[in-house]
């Protein structure tokens, strides 16, 4: 997931999620993690910047 900060600069999240299941059927909770993987998905230097264009 890419999210545009204030300067116009993406960073790219993975995320990634689980139920909490108790007894019921349906689940009471919900973990989630993000973890930064921009440098991994920009690391190429055929990559372009990732910047909004004004």
């Amino acid at each position: 997931m890419g999210l545009y900060q204030p300067n116009g600069k993406v960073v790219w999240l993975l995320m990634q999620t689980k139920p909490l299941w108790g007894v019921e059927v349906t689940p009471y909770g919900m973990i989630a993690t993000f973890a930064d993987i921009t440098e991994q998905i920009c690391s190429s230097p055929t990559d372009p910047p990732l910047e909004l264009q004004s």
